[in-house]
């Protein structure tokens, strides 16, 4: 790739000369504020240089026209692309010719290829379904990237957060009301179960505010470029369970911890009224609303699931990025 498109005008051209057509639904808005970029690739190189040689194993979600991809495939030992969209697939593979594209793992959840013998390995599909197959099969990220689309960024970030083996670093770009969310602390209005998910696992900075006119087409919403260290503050704690409680308290953002878990199906009925006597719900509260919360007392009422045997077949059925 000899120009990278980092202007409205460049991508229009491209856009029309390769036939290609953006698809809202996928939320493509493309960076176009070369100061922004610059800044993104230097604190990703940053990240990278972290890690001895031969460099991390990088993910990029969404690499659209691949203006992340050409300065990763610089620093990373090796390079998986997620992306969704045939025509960029098409457009990635004649402008980076070392991409290799796995498609059986996409179509039918297999691999028949060593992926890790590609330097760059391209996965088509929905990187929500495809990345937890490659957690499955024992993949170990060290750094994911990426422009989060706006429709599935809350779930992307728990599909990190949940997996057995969460990434060491994300390096992502998200919109503000998920950045301030996930960086959010509890008595706010933006604490959640996203924010308890993310936190529980990563120490998190905002590094850079972007407006929504360094992008093309133009969003809705202004963006920030966030970054994730993994940490390890409490320990090997119950990932199922820590979103099952999550998910039951924040059911109902004003009624108490004691009423949300009352009602929730996530729990069955012996298991609700056993943890609804418990000392640990006690010592906490359960007047209090999921709100109030900090992640500590989450994960003392995930451990309390976990030593209880609880069984949760419903969420363990729908759970992302977990074996």
């Amino acid at each position: 790739m000899k120009n990278i498109p980092l202007s409205a005008a460049a991508i229009r051209v491209l856009l029309q000369t390769r036939n290609l057509a953006l698809k809202k639904r996928w939320g493509q808005n493309f960076l176009i504020s070369p100061p922004t970029y610059q800044r993104i690739v230097q604190t990703i190189a940053h990240i990278a240089a972290e890690y001895q040689s031969p460099g991390p194993d990088i993910w990029e979600i969404g690499p659209g026209l691949g203006v992340l991809t050409v300065p990763l495939r610089a620093i990373a030992h090796r390079l998986t692309l997620f992306e969704i969209d045939h025509g960029l697939i098409r457009y990635l593979k004649e402008t980076i010719p070392e991409i290799v594209c796995h498609y059986d793992v996409a179509a039918h959840g297999i691999e028949t290829n060593n992926e890790r013998e590609a330097h760059i390995a391209l996965y088509p599909g929905d990187a929500l379904q495809v990345m937890p197959i490659l957690w499955k099969q024992g993949a170990n990220p060290n750094l994911i990237v990426g422009n989060l689309p706006y429709r599935s960024a809350a779930a992307l970030l728990l599909s990190c957060a949940q997996s057995l083996r969460p990434p060491s670093r994300l390096a992502v770009l998200l919109q503000r009301e998920i950045a301030d969310r996930i960086c959010s602390q509890p008595n706010s209005r933006d604490w959640s179960s996203l924010s308890v998910a993310m936190q529980a696992t990563y120490d998190i900075q905002q590094v850079l505010n972007i407006s929504r006119n360094s992008f093309f087409p133009i969003p809705h919403v202004d963006s920030v470029f966030v970054i994730a260290r993994r940490h390890g503050h409490y320990g090997d704690f119950p990932r199922v369970e820590l979103e099952t409680i999550t998910r039951a308290a924040f059911a109902a953002r004003r009624a108490t911890l004691r009423n949300n878990l009352r009602r929730t199906a996530l729990l069955n009925p012996l298991t609700r009224t056993q943890l609804l006597a418990s000392d640990v719900l006690h010592r906490i509260d359960p007047q209090r609303r999921a709100e109030t919360l900090s992640v500590q007392e989450f994960i003392d009422i995930a451990c309390w699931l976990r030593g209880h045997n609880s069984n949760l077949p419903h969420f363990k059925d729908a759970k992302i990025g977990t074996e």
